[in-house]
């Protein structure tokens, strides 16, 4: 059973704002989009030609989807079969808007998340992938009954996606270099992994707590309702060190264990990787 789609309506007047297209695994689905040029204006899709959402879970990986729009109310209707679906993971995404000549004219980048079936859970991927939802259910942001102060989720899911690429990006890039090279649908350290997309919204969030935070006085009232950066970046930087901790003793212990086999010291690696 999947979690119940979140809406936040306010975050659609957001130019920058990827879209966020969501799915299940080997499910029959359809995502309705409403496309903007990068001022944030609606586009008017009738006086273009066709229009196809692509998506690949890294850059220069194999493309994972590539399906042809239907236009609807100057919306772009993507209806996906199961056999569309066959891994799940939070993958780039592009909707390529081409003119009436098939030339393209906007690529506008989005995410695309697959969200795991349990039934289908194994094979390639046995470990599972990180979800919006998972994270959401961590910080305790899932709808607006869990901030009343704000009457809205504080992060987006297209944020919530940002993140969860994000501590791959970090273990790839950290020395020393340990192959593979992981990507979201291959990462196999899920506890780990979600406490560095927790820091990284967290500090995420300072950021923009602390460019907003402007203390006022109304009827003798004094009214800060941004003060909390300095919390948001604490708590994002000792979830951060968590993961970074962990990731270099981890790199160590592989690096152990390739070199040694076997050791008998945890740390360093028991078993051959």
């Amino acid at each position: 059973m999947s979690f119940c789609d979140i809406c936040v309506v306010d975050r659609e007047a957001c130019p920058n704002e990827r879209p966020f297209l969501h799915f299940q695994q080997h499910t029959e689905g359809s995502e309705t989009v409403t496309l903007k040029d990068r001022f944030g204006d609606g586009l008017t899709l009738s006086a273009y030609g066709q229009i196809s959402l692509l998506a690949r879970d890294t850059f220069g990986g194999d493309l994972y989807l590539n399906i042809v729009a239907t236009k609807t109310d100057n919306k772009a209707v993507f209806s996906l079969t199961p056999a569309d679906l066959p891994n799940p993971g939070v993958f780039l995404g592009e909707v390529v808007i081409e003119s009436n000549a098939g030339v393209a004219v906007f690529r506008i980048l989005c995410y695309v998340e697959v969200t795991e079936s349990i039934e289908l859970t194994g094979g390639t991927y046995p470990l599972g992938i990180l979800t919006t939802a998972e994270v959401r259910m961590a910080i305790m942001d899932r709808c607006a009954e869990d901030n009343f102060l704000l009457d809205n989720v504080e992060f987006s899911d297209a944020q919530i996606a940002w993140a969860i690429r994000r501590p791959i990006d970090m273990w790839n890039e950290t020395p020393p270099p340990v192959p593979p090279t992981y990507t979201p649908l291959t990462f196999p350290y899920r506890y780990h992994w979600s406490l560095a997309v927790i820091g990284m919204l967290m500090r995420a969030a300072g950021l923009n707590y602390k460019r907003n935070s402007l203390e006022y006085k109304v009827s003798g009232m004094s009214i800060d309702d941004k003060h909390e950066a300095e919390f948001y970046v604490k708590m994002g930087n000792a979830y951060m060190k968590e993961y970074t901790d962990w990731m270099r003793h981890k790199k160590v212990e592989i690096n152990m264990g390739r070199a040694l086999g076997t050791t008998g010291v945890p740390v360093f690696g028991s078993t051959r990787v």
